[in-house]
């Protein structure tokens, strides 16, 4: 972004709408915080800006990058889960109906 104001999209109960805020940005600790990690600070103020910084991106050194698997599973508690709700309340019915010790 540039320096001033920047436009946000706002939900209200009318409907959406756009409000200008501002917004500072610290470039000297984003420059830090680039270069503790290892990183490029880049800031793009336009569209010709932001293209230069993807094709600097682009030109980047590029290396195979380990990815972990994940597994899906299938979770099974519900086939127990429903049945012990149904005979709890199975329980609780004839304890309190057929099984009621009259005073």
């Amino acid at each position: 972004g540039g320096e001033g104001p920047a436009p946000f999209k706002v939900k209200t109960l009318f409907g959406e709408r756009t409000v200008y805020e501002r917004v500072d940005l610290d470039e000297k600790t984003l420059k830090k915080m680039a270069e503790t990690g290892g990183g490029r600070y880049f800031r793009a103020s336009d569209s010709k800006g932001l293209a230069e910084v993807y094709e600097i991106i682009d030109q980047a050194e590029k290396r195979d990058v380990k990815v972990k698997e994940f597994f899906h599973f299938r979770e099974l508690y519900l086939y127990f889960l429903i049945p012990a709700v149904f005979l709890f309340a199975l329980k609780i019915l004839i304890e309190t109906v057929i099984l009621r010790v009259l005073p």
